[in-house]
C-alpha cells in the first residue's frame, strides 16, 4: 500500500524518516567490513530492514526510477547481510552452549566444535559476498546519492517552514498499521498448534512488519504506541527463538549426513565420527525439548495480551486521532 505524498508536511516527515535510518544503516559499514563485532553487521541489518519498510510507506515522494533502484540495493544487502547474520547468531549460541555445559560436556563437545567450524567456514565466505556487494554499492555510489536526495528535500523544506499535516499521517498510519496488525492475526488460530512450524515463522515475520510499521509513526502518537511496539517486539522474539530451534531441529539431520559422507571421503574411514554423531544427536535432543518449552512461553504470553486487550486498545489509539489533529512544525 502506497500513498502519493503531495503535501510538504508529509513529504518532510517522510523524507526525515528515510534519512534516519540511512544514517543508522551507513554508519554500520566500516564494522561490517572490519568483522570484529557481530553487532554491527546486526545493527545494519535491521537497518536496511528498517529503511526498506519506509521506503515503502514513502516511495511515492520519488520517482519510479529512483525508487526502485534504491530498493533494489537495499535489498542486496539485507540478503548478504542476513546470511551472515544467521550463522553468527549459530556460532554465538554454540559458544555459549559450550559454556553453559556440565559434567556431561564431553559427550558432546567434539560434535558441537565439529559443527561450529563448519559454520567458520562458511560465514569466512560470506564476509566475502559482503565485501563484493559493498564494493557493488560503492560504485554506483546508491547509498550517497540517496542521502543528498534526502538531505536536500529535508532542507528545502525546512526552509519552506513545512508543517506535518498530521491529519493525514494519522490516516496514513492508521490504515498501515491495521493492516499489518489484521496480517498478524490471522495466524492467531495457529497459536495453539504446537506442530505449525511454518505458520509459526510466517506469524514471526508479519509481527516483524508490524513492529517496523509501530516504530515508523511513532513520533506522532509518542507513549501511546510504546506497550504495542513492546508486545510486538516481545512476540517476534520468542517466535525467531522458537524458529531458531525449528531452524537447528531441521538442520543438524542434514548437517549429520554432510560430515559423514565427507569424512569418510577425506579420511578413507569413519574413525572418530561417532564422537561428532553422538554429540550432534545430544544436541539434537536438547533442541527439541527447548522448543517444548519456548512454544509454552509463547502460548502464554500470547494469552496475556489477548486478555489485556493490548491489540483492541492500539486499534482505539488509531482511530481516535484521525479527527482534530492540528499540524505541528517540522
Amino acid at each position: 500500500m502506497e500513498y502519493a505524498i503531495d503535501n510538504h508536511g508529509c513529504r518532510l516527515f517522510g523524507a526525515e524518516c528515510l534519512l534516519t535510518r540511512l544514517i543508522e544503516l551507513k554508519k554500520e559499514k566500516d564494522g561490517v567490513l572490519e568483522n570484529k563485532d557481530p553487532e554491527c553487521l546486526h545493527r545494519m541489518r535491521v537497518a536496511s530492514r528498517r529503511l526498506r519498510r519506509a521506503l515503502s510507506v514513502f516511495g511515492q515522494s520519488f520517482s519510479g526510477q529512483e525508487k526502485n533502484g534504491w530498493m533494489k540495493t537495499l535489498r542486496m544487502l539485507t540478503r548478504s547481510l542476513g546470511r551472515a547474520r544467521d550463522i553468527d547468531v549459530q556460532i554465538d549460541f554454540l559458544d555459549k552452549f559450550l559454556g553453559k555445559a556440565g559434567e556431561d560436556k564431553k559427550e558432546y563437545e567434539r560434535g558441537i566444535r565439529r559443527l561450529k567450524l563448519r559454520l567458520s567456514q562458511r560465514r569466512k565466505q560470506e564476509q566475502k559476498e559482503i565485501e563484493k556487494v559493498f564494493a557493488k554499492v560503492d560504485r554506483k555510489n546508491v547509498l550517497g546519492a540517496m542521502e543528498y536526495t534526502l538531505g536536500q528535500i529535508t532542507a528545502e523544506l525546512k526552509i519552506l517552514n513545512s508543517e506535518y499535516d498530521r491529519t493525514m499521517l494519522y490516516v496514513m498510519a492508521r490504515e498501515r498499521i491495521l493492516l499489518m496488525l489484521k496480517n498478524l492475526l490471522t495466524y492467531e488460530a495457529f497459536v495453539m498448534n504446537e506442530s505449525a512450524v511454518k505458520e509459526h515463522h510466517e506469524m514471526r515475520i508479519a509481527c516483524k512488519f508490524l513492529r517496523y510499521e509501530l516504530e515508523i509513526f511513532q513520533p506522532l502518537y509518542g507513549e501511546e504506541l510504546v506497550l504495542p511496539l513492546k508486545t510486538a517486539k516481545k512476540i517476534q522474539s520468542l517466535l525467531g527463538d522458537l524458529h531458531d530451534c525449528d531452524v537447528w531441529i531441521g538442520f543438524l539431520p542434514e548437517f549429520l549426513e554432510s560430515e559423514h559422507d565427507f569424512t569418510r571421503e577425506y579420511l578413507g574411514s569413519l574413525r572418530g565420527f561417532g564422537s561428532v554423531k553422538k554429540g550432534i544427536n545430544r544436541f539434537q535432543q536438547d533442541r527439541v525439548k527447548k522448543r517444548v518449552l519456548l512454544y509454552e512461553d509463547f502460548v502464554k504470553f500470547w494469552n496475556r495480551i489477548v486478555k489485556e486487550g493490548v491489540w483492541e486498545h492500539l486499534v482505539e489509539v488509531l482511530k481516535k486521532k484521525i479527527n482534530g489533529s492540528p499540524p505541528i512544525s517540522g
